[in-house]
């Protein structure tokens, strides 16, 4: 079979309800084509996630798939999350394949499964694999926040993610603050970009919360000096008032 035919067979087969070749067609198919494949609405559940865990078999190919820029359902990254783990596809250069596809995924999701992929993307962007840590991180805060602040998550998806946020002391046992503390601490230690730190969350109170953690220690005061020149560059007004409540925390 020609690679140019097999985006084609791939429709086809799942239209008619076969996933046996489906691990073959995949290594010979070009990402963008089957996305188009994936994504066409001619395959029931049970045969697309036969396909999607095929594909996630093949993990070289499941990067491409989701860094191919295609991906317009949101619906397929969450099917893609819940077959895999946090760290099951490769980012060895640029940006990480699944911050790739959350920019280009538009199609509106239900409550719990934005909870969910923000669960995921967070437990990514605090393991080992991704080399987009920060913006992963700005993805997926503030849900995360609210959804833990509000209990919506099941014990499975909180597990997800809080296996991998860092103790505190006593005062930081409850999940949204060893969520805080996690996420300020690796900005600090890892040095991710002090620009994205200033826009982490369109909420200025759970801004200003970060920003009252972040100010806690010497080297984070440090940190905030560099946050807060890059907010200083901009026109925005919220960005402003936050480049203002730097300057009181840290003069």
């Amino acid at each position: 079979m020609k690679d140019a035919a097999a985006g084609r067979v791939a429709a086809a087969l799942l239209a008619a309800g076969r996933f046996g070749p489906a691990s073959l067609i995949i290594e010979r198919v070009d990402p963008g084509d089957l996305v188009l494949a994936l994504e066409s609405g001619e395959a029931d559940e049970l045969v697309l996630a036969a396909w999607l865990e095929a594909l996630l078999r093949n993990a070289n190919k499941a990067a491409a798939v989701l860094a191919s820029g295609r991906v317009s359902r949101r619906s397929t990254l969450v099917a893609l999350a819940r077959a895999s783990g946090p760290d099951g596809v490769p980012n060895d250069y640029g940006e990480d394949p699944w911050l790739i596809a959350v920019r280009s995924a538009s199609e509106p999701i239900s409550q719990s499964d934005e909870d969910y992929l923000a669960a995921f993307l967070m437990a990514r962007a605090l393991g080992p694999r991704s080399r987009s840590r920060a913006e992963l991180i700005c993805f997926a805060y503030t849900q995360l926040y609210r959804a833990l602040d509000q209990n919506r998550l099941h014990d499975d998806v909180e597990r997800l993610v809080t296996w991998r946020l860092d103790w505190g002391g006593w005062f930081q046992s409850d999940y949204c603050s060893r969520l805080k503390a996690t996420v300020v601490r690796r900005f600090v230690t890892d040095h991710l970009d002090p620009e994205i730190f200033g826009r982490l969350t369109d909420d200025d109170a759970l801004s200003m919360s970060l920003i009252d953690e972040m100010a806690e220690t010497g080297r984070g005061r440090r940190y905030l000096v560099e946050v807060r020149n890059h907010l200083m560059h901009t026109n925005q007004r919220d960005n402003r008032a936050r480049a203002d409540y730097i300057f009181d925390k840290i003069k």
